[in-house]
């Protein structure tokens, strides 16, 4: 979250925001590791409501600054966990094989991150503007050049629309002078 530009989307663009946890999307582009959320971006008459992930990284930074308020944790399996313990499962990528115990300190860790995991405005906002940049490119066989798909895939053909759809939304609740300037203030986030 940069409070700067929070500050800015309350204040000059009036937005606000609510979500809630969902326990998977609708799509299949998040592994079940991820936390998902249904937003809702709110201004004026307008709202733009849509899914948003957040992947096992950001999961597993929820789980570790939980246990750093606590120093250690007891995930319920009849012992505390170490920081080492944590920052081994955490750190867990595909090839390495973790111990049983390992593993189950891992299935815990995402339990316990994804319930603590939580969303904010600029981040949102910024997915959002980011898909209507790529829903502008033009026609679907461009889009599929530009950003390596296959134009012969189910699977691009929906995730272009939605790019068109989330384009038409952003434009419906912004000015293209708005949507400059919001261009602006996220050019380095």
């Amino acid at each position: 979250m940069n409070a700067e530009i929070l500050n800015t989307l309350t204040d000059k663009y009036d937005l606000s925001m609510s979500f809630t946890s969902i326990p998977v999307r609708n799509n299949d582009s998040f592994g079940e590791d991820a936390a998902h959320f249904q937003v809702t971006v709110k201004r004026g008459g307008h709202s733009i409501t849509t899914e948003y992930s957040k992947g096992v990284g950001h999961v597993f930074e929820a789980a570790r600054d939980l246990i750093k308020q606590r120093g250690m944790y007891n995930l319920g399996f009849g012992q505390q966990v170490r920081k080492v313990d944590i920052d081994e499962a955490c750190n867990w990528y595909e090839g390495k094989r973790l111990t049983v115990f390992m593993n189950d300190v891992r299935q815990k860790l995402i339990t316990i991150g994804k319930s603590k995991c939580s969303v904010s405005l600029d981040e949102v906002l910024w997915s959002l503007l980011m898909d209507s940049e790529y829903g502008d490119i033009g026609s679907f066989d461009d889009w599929c050049s530009d950003f390596g798909y296959d134009n012969d895939s189910i699977k691009a053909s929906k995730i272009y629309d939605l790019c068109r759809d989330t384009g038409r939304d952003i434009q419906r609740m912004f000015s293209p002078a708005e949507l400059t300037e919001l261009s602006e203030l996220f050019q380095d986030y």
